[in-house]
């Protein structure tokens, strides 16, 4: 809702609060109702419009403008106590009563909100993870990063890794190069937040023996505000989840000084700009007043020292300037504290999002516009969101009438969506797709990968995947002309089910593709989590290895009888560490397991494949081939709640 349609509804409003509404329910008996203002969904600009609060000021708190980067708590606002001071001064009129309003903000002596019944006034200020979060924190970081980057040149590196973005399930792999993006956006920004410490960490490696500890500052301060963000995305919480978010807002605010220099506000730039132009202002008058330099016979030389004395002058005030007037107090920066106290007391954050109404716009307005003939189009829109919404809810009314354990007909299921009585589709189904024409045998395998992969032995992987993974009754031949011989079958996909995240009867399906050209794009072969060992293997890996999946096959055993739906992966394992997480990113380095038998290749089924990983190279110097990468946990919440 806008302020000025919100200011404007609010007469109306308040008559509903004092008298009620009559209202028919379920059962046909009309009742009187008195609705309840609990929350009103806007930004920071529109709430201190609202609340009638310098901008400056936070609407649930008194915390002082000067305080606004700081991790402290203050006393909540109360409404109540402002009244009582505006009848003191109306009755007196002391104006020490005025004062101190002012003094935490208040800029008029009413509100519309003072006089609605029931009501706490700071109570209605929600968090907004889209304006506070995505296009306020995650924006104002992306500045820091790239003022970084630059000062340290590494600006270059970082649009290296941004541009090689591996897919993603619900990923949108970046077009351009980092610097290139003219227009963030909420889900731009949304993306950003997943792959920007990743990409940092990659950038910032090999620092100098100098820039060491900076660059960890940095990574430390970006990791914990990346992962506060993805914690407060959690739809239900704890005391544990509670305690990390609190932990990742301390640290970020331990550490983020290492941007200070990096957050410049307009007035500090307005500032140095105006003493800049007084400096050049006054250059420019000595050389006006003296007619040794107006005659030339100053050298030229001597000069150049002048010029140059002269703009390491001007750079020093700018920077003096920047020092002293560079700060973190931003309400933006201050409003993140309100969010444990708010989930305590009202739930998850998501749900209080104005991205929920942001989005709405689509549905409500631009599909309406677009099926319309756009004339008197204002008609057709309310009409076609009319029928759509009567037709969502007689589908949900079918689906509550639903008899408790029984479902519906699957062929129901496009229109009405999956029987909420069915039963959770089991995850350790896999479906082989996009199968090859033509009849092949398994020795078209290792034709068709040895442009690609050199010294491959498919008999030999074959035979180690039938030793240590089948039972004696439905192992493969151990002759390389009877294996090579095998019928097969190729595919250039496989579909696993994963989890959702917080609802384990929901599921998403990730493609796993493994093709030599995908949309004229060159070769795409996707990484994969593969199920290698216990959970208690691999360290934060949890028993799970990602692996680049080379081949997509399925071979039959005429002599026993049993097919086997195989697929020939690239592997990658922990190093020395164990797989343990870097303490200043966060994240898990893999490697290349060249020391193995068969090297880094090896035959799995294509059951032990439990989803797409996000893999990012380390980039080695020119001429090298790539033998590290790095885990990329906060691609989701789903990895990021796994791997820690």
């Amino acid at each position: 809702m806008r302020r000025r349609k919100g200011l404007k509804l609010l007469p109306n409003f308040y008559i509903k609060l004092w008298q009620g509404e009559l209202i028919t329910d379920s059962r046909g008996k009309v009742r009187r109702c008195f609705p309840l203002l609990a929350a009103w969904l806007a930004d920071h600009e529109e709430h201190t419009a609202l609340h009638n609060i310098a901008r400056n000021c936070c609407p649930k708190c008194e915390v002082d403008p000067e305080s606004l980067g700081e991790l402290q708590k203050f006393s909540p606002r109360d409404h109540t106590i402002y009244r009582q001071r505006i009848e003191n001064y109306k009755r007196t009129q002391d104006l020490s009563e005025i004062t101190s309003l002012a003094a935490v903000g208040l800029k008029a002596l009413y509100s519309g909100f003072w006089t609605l019944p029931r009501i706490q006034p700071s109570e209605i200020h929600k968090p907004d993870l889209l304006h506070n979060v995505y296009l306020g924190l995650l924006k104002n970081l992306l500045e820091w990063i790239t003022a970084f980057l630059k000062r340290h040149e590494r600006l270059d590196n970082f649009d290296e890794i941004w541009r090689s973005m591996p897919p993603y399930p619900g990923f949108t792999p970046p077009h351009k190069a980092f610097r290139e993006v003219s227009q963030w956006q909420g889900k731009e920004m949304r993306m950003f937040g997943r792959i920007v410490l990743a990409a940092l960490a990659v950038a910032l490696r090999e620092p100098s023996p100098s820039q060491r500890h900076l660059f960890n500052r940095a990574l430390e301060c970006v990791k914990n505000l990346v992962d506060f963000h993805l914690m407060a995305q959690y739809l239900s919480h704890t005391a544990e989840t509670l305690g990390y978010l609190d932990d990742y807002l301390r640290r970020f605010h331990e550490d983020k000084d290492v941007f200070l220099e990096f957050r410049q506000s307009k007035r500090s730039k307005r500032k140095a700009e105006a003493l800049d132009k007084k400096l050049r202002d006054q250059y420019s008058k000595e050389d006006t007043n003296e007619n040794s330099l107006r005659s030339g016979s100053i050298s030229k030389s001597k000069r150049q020292r002048l010029d140059i004395s002269r703009k390491e002058e001007r750079d020093a005030q700018r920077v003096e300037i920047m020092e002293n007037e560079s700060h973190f107090n931003y309400p933006k920066m201050h409003l993140m504290t309100h969010f444990h106290d708010h989930i305590l007391r009202f739930g998850n954050l998501p749900i209080y999002s104005t991205e929920i109404g942001e989005s709405s716009h689509r549905t409500q307005i631009k599909e309406g516009y677009y099926h319309s003939n756009r004339n008197n189009y204002v008609h057709q829109i309310l009409g076609y969101y009319g029928r759509h919404h009567a037709m969502h809810m007689r589908q949900e009314n079918l689906r509550a009438l639903l008899p408790e354990n029984e479902t519906y007909n699957e062929d129901l299921n496009p229109v009405l969506g999956p029987s909420p009585n069915a039963v959770a589709p089991r995850l350790s189904l896999r479906h082989l797709r996009a199968r090859q024409g033509g009849s092949r045998v398994v020795s078209d395998v290792q034709s068709r990968l040895f442009r690609f992969i050199h010294n491959l032995d498919v008999c030999k992987l074959l035979i180690s995947y039938s030793r240590l993974s089948l039972p004696i009754h439905q192992r493969l031949p151990e002759d390389s002309e009877s294996l090579l011989n095998l019928p097969a079958e190729f595919f250039n996909q496989l579909e696993v089910p994963v989890p959702a995240f917080n609802n384990p009867r929901e599921h998403e399906i990730h493609h796993v593709r493994c093709v030599d050209s995908f949309r004229h794009q060159g070769r795409r072969h996707d990484w994969a989590w593969i199920k290698a060992g216990e959970e208690s293997n691999f360290g934060a890996l949890r028993g799970r290895l990602p692996g680049q999946i080379e081949s997509l096959f399925k071979i039959r055993d005429l002599k026993t009888g049993y097919s086997h739906r195989l697929a020939l992966a690239r592997m990658l394992r922990p190093g020395p560490d164990g797989g343990s997480v870097d303490p200043h990113h966060g994240l898990v380095k893999v490697y290349r397991a060249r020391g193995r038998p068969g090297g880094d290749l090896a035959v799995i089924n294509i059951s032990s494949i439990c989803g797409i990983a996000h893999i990012l190279p380390v980039f080695p110097s020119k001429g090298e081939e790539c033998e590290t990468w790095l885990v990329n946990s906060r691609i989701d919440l789903c990895t990021f709640n796994e791997i820690y």
